[in-house]
């Protein structure tokens, strides 16, 4: 028993718990694309983009106007700008400019990133019971299921490097939902459900 708790202590104050060593090790967002991440990385792990529009002329990054996005209601969304955020003034050694937009679509789960910190810290905070809970949910998050659809769109710069990207991804197995119509009658807003 002294042991058990002992492990379980060591456990709880690491972030090397089962569920997050599990949502670390299988296929995930921060794997494919991050701050270091080159076209070549993201292209092993999305295939080959189904679309390649080249900008012309490369726009600086902080002056280049990224679309604006919002998921769809049968869709889940992420959007990253990896190299550094709205605002931010470089020095010229970092200066990058976006020159090239890809669309790529991939079939299967791909972990969101921060899943396996947060298995971790739900696992700190419960002195290790939360493991009953996580460990469950990453076994869940990390099997295969080809239902699920991977839309990306990424922004690179003209050596490569991944420079921002949207991600949109739903399962083909639910049925597309609707979206709430809207009513003209009242300011454009959502009609009210009694």
């Amino acid at each position: 028993m002294k042991v058990a708790l002992s492990l379980l202590a060591l456990l709880s104050t690491t972030a090397c718990t089962p569920s997050s060593l599990i949502l670390s090790s299988a296929r995930n967002e921060y794997r494919i694309l991050n701050s270091d991440s080159m076209r070549q990385n993201v292209e092993k792990h999305l295939g080959a983009a189904l679309r390649e529009e080249r900008i012309t002329p490369p726009v600086p990054l902080e002056d280049f106007k990224f679309p604006e996005y919002r998921s769809g209601p049968d869709s889940r969304f992420t959007s990253h700008r990896v190299y550094y955020s709205p605002g931010y003034n470089p020095p010229p050694e970092e200066r990058q400019v976006v020159a090239v937009h890809c669309t790529y679509r991939s079939t299967g789960k791909i972990v969101p990133h921060g899943y396996a910190g947060d298995a971790a810290a739900v696992t700190l905070m419960t002195l290790g019971l939360g493991e009953i809970i996580t460990l469950p949910m990453a076994i869940g998050e990390v099997t295969p299921d080809a239902s699920i659809v991977n839309d990306f769109e990424v922004w690179y710069s003209t050596k490569g490097r991944v420079l921002a990207y949207y991600w949109t991804w739903r399962s083909e197995k639910e049925p597309i939902k609707k979206a709430d119509p809207v009513d003209t009658d009242n300011g454009g807003a959502a009609p009210h459900r009694v």
